[in-house]
């Protein structure tokens, strides 16, 4: 006959009052380090192509024709997302 049910969990997860597990500190600081890590590689991969390719960013940038294929793009993305937003409300049903 056992009068507590603790030994029924692993090792990296501890019961919580209301009957919830959490993670231990240490896996869930790991986690959280390389999800960081992840991040910087990403930003530091994305600056450094066009900090390698000079100025080829900065003229296709300064160009009025792609300045405005651009703002196309965002005004079609931000359209479908209003659209959708819209959507989503009207079908709740309250």
């Amino acid at each position: 006959m056992r009068l507590s049910d603790d030994s029924d969990h692993g090792g990296d997860r501890r019961r919580q009052p209301g009957g919830r597990d959490r993670l231990d500190t240490l896996p869930s600081l790991f986690l959280s380090l390389v999800y960081a890590l992840g991040l910087s590689l990403v930003y530091a991969s994305l600056d450094f192509l066009p900090g390698m390719s000079g100025t080829i960013f900065g003229t296709i940038s300064s160009n009025p024709g792609s300045t405005s294929a651009m703002a196309n793009v965002l005004m079609i993305a931000g359209l479908g997302d209003a659209r959708r937003d819209s959507g989503a409300d009207a079908g709740s049903g309250s």
